[in-house]
Formats: C-alpha cells, sequence, structure tokens
C-alpha cells in the first residue's frame, strides 16, 4: 500500500475523480453516496466519504485499476487483503 504521495502517478487526482464520478460518487460495495449523513457505533453524526481504492495495490503503476469505496469499505479492504495486512500479522 503507497504511504508516500510520491508512491503515486502525477495525475491521481484525476484518475480518482474520474473513479468516483463514473460510480455516481457511490461506494461500490454499500452503496453509501458521498457526503451522505449516518449516525456512527458512538451516535455522532458523521458524512460518508467515498474514496477511489487500488483492489490490487498496484499505487505505482500509471493506469491502476481503481474502484469507488466509502472509507470504512475501503479500510476494511485493506485490513483483509492489503500488504499492510501482512505487517500486522507479524507483529
Amino acid at each position: 500500500m503507497a504511504t508516500e504521495r510520491t508512491d503515486y502517478p502525477d495525475d491521481i487526482e484525476v484518475q480518482a475523480w474520474q473513479c468516483k464520478v463514473e460510480a455516481g460518487m457511490r461506494c461500490i460495495n454499500c452503496d453509501a453516496l458521498h457526503g451522505e449523513e449516518y449516525i456512527n457505533e458512538r451516535g455522532d453524526v458523521k458524512r460518508k466519504v467515498v474514496t477511489a481504492a487500488h483492489p490490487f495495490h498496484d499505487a505505482a503503476n500509471p493506469r491502476p485499476r481503481l474502484v469507488s469505496l466509502c472509507l470504512e469499505c475501503h479500510r476494511r479492504y485493506d485490513d483483509r487483503t492489503g500488504p499492510n495486512r501482512r505487517q500486522k500479522k507479524q507483529r
């Protein structure tokens, strides 16, 4: 998983925006809409944030496959599949 801005292609913001727009600014996993209000587990009102995720964790690829995921789904996906998963297991 990329951790430094320099790990990504120069136009990643454009690619990410295009990915999210093509998905209707919705999470492809849970259908949450970017900016939609929800109540979290502590009872706080929050707004959904939709991100562009690298399902193959290939941030250095100049044309990576990106998918539109809300922040919660993105974190769950990375926890299950990302390189950070292996690092956590080794600790």
